[in-house]
């Protein structure tokens, strides 16, 4: 038994990683209640029109409550302003984004292996936040991908430098991410003791994909982290991160209230066609993608099936309906997105993304005239 309390970041958020169109504001003021003082990651409300405002639904049914609701955004600077903006009337509430740390993500996501870019994108991002929210010091803090990938001979350093210039630029955590699912506790204790100055701004991120997320959060803990990443029903792309209840039972303290949380479930039986645990197995299961960051992040595999999601970005679009990446508008994307809501689907195979598509209009013919470029 760990003695000392764990404080969460619950990802049970509407961003598509939930059913996003079944968790409404009642639904999630429900889960709310269930962590008292944690933080509820309720949305990434730059998605789509309908997600933006779910989000400022949630920020006021929630607002009374022991809860710090969190957004979800981008290391981009219309996002952190749209972010900010949604988040001042609220205090309590958080944001966050993530940006890449290892050198095959910087590749994905910025076509360059330097590590500077990421690093000056996440200080100008911080900086930009603070000073949109200085009348309401609402808090900012920024995820590291990729931080466990130590194929990057310079991972240590990075994570150092990173660490120190993102808490000095403002940001209150650094959220270290198993983004992959590839540690051991080894690593993570090796990890942690080269951070151990920042111990207290440090939050751990675990997926299962190894088997090994629940003994990497205890090495974390052990190494003074008091701050972890969860997902009731590990909920998320791949299925793989560690329900809050299995914390409970591997006797980690956290702030739980498991009558409060029966209320929630019982509202959502009645919303889902399916048991909730098994929402992520049937809406994504471990070898599949939806979100562009997690299709890169396993370096674009031909061989992983990918479908549309409510996560999904215009890398994802270019895939399915293959098409050139640079014909795929966001306005296309966003309709897809709201398609899926009035559909009431988690996702759209390529076949019915066609079909959602083509009162948009972009027709079969279109389509095919944009494969010949590739």
């Amino acid at each position: 038994m760990f003695d000392k309390l764990i404080h969460l970041r619950e990802d049970f958020r509407r961003d598509g990683l939930a059913a996003h169109f079944l968790v409404g504001s009642t639904l999630m003021r429900l889960v709310a209640k269930s962590i008292p003082g944690n933080i509820l990651q309720i949305g990434y409300p730059m998605v789509c029109e309908e997600e933006f405002r779910a989000c400022k639904k949630i920020l006021k049914k929630t607002q009374d409550l022991d809860i710090e609701p969190g957004l979800v955004g981008h290391a981009i600077e219309s996002h952190i302003k749209l972010l900010s903006g949604l988040v001042k009337p609220y205090p309590k509430a958080s944001c966050s984004t993530f940006v890449p740390v290892s050198e095959s993500m910087s590749q994905q996501v910025f076509k360059t292996n330097s590590h500077e870019v990421a690093l000056k994108r996440g200080v100008s991002m911080i900086k930009l936040f603070k000073r949109l929210t200085r009348s309401t010091e609402n808090e900012f803090d920024v995820a590291l991908v990729d931080s466990t990938n130590l194929r990057d001979k310079n991972l240590i350093p990075k994570l150092k430098q990173f660490t120190e210039s993102f808490l000095e630029a403002g940001a209150r955590r650094v959220l270290i991410c198993d983004s992959q699912g590839i540690s051991g506790p080894s690593q993570i204790e090796e990890i942690f003791s080269h951070l151990k100055p920042f111990i207290d701004h440090l939050e751990f991120h675990p997926h299962n994909d190894n088997g090994n997320g629940m003994q990497n959060l205890k090495k974390a803990i052990e190494m003074g982290c008091k701050y972890a990443g969860t997902a009731f029903f590990n909920s998320g792309e791949r299925n793989t991160m560690l329900d809050p209840r299995e914390l409970l039972q591997s006797g980690i303290k956290i702030n739980f209230l498991e009558k409060e949380f029966d209320a929630f479930y019982r509202a959502y039986c009645q919303k889902l066609p399916f048991a909730p645990e098994r929402h992520s197995e049937m809406a994504f299961g471990k070898k599949l993608m939806v979100t562009g960051t997690c299709y890169r992040l396993f370096k674009q595999d031909s061989k992983i099936p990918i479908k549309f999601g409510f996560t999904s970005d215009r890398l994802i679009v270019s895939k399915l309906l293959n098409i050139d990446h640079k014909n795929v508008t966001s306005q296309m994307v966003r309709y897809g997105k709201k398609k899926l809501i009035e559909k009431k689907q988690i996702t759209f195979s390529p076949k019915e993304l066609k079909e959602a598509l083509q009162d948009w209009g972009l027709n079969h013919e279109t389509i095919q005239h944009y494969s010949k470029w590739k």
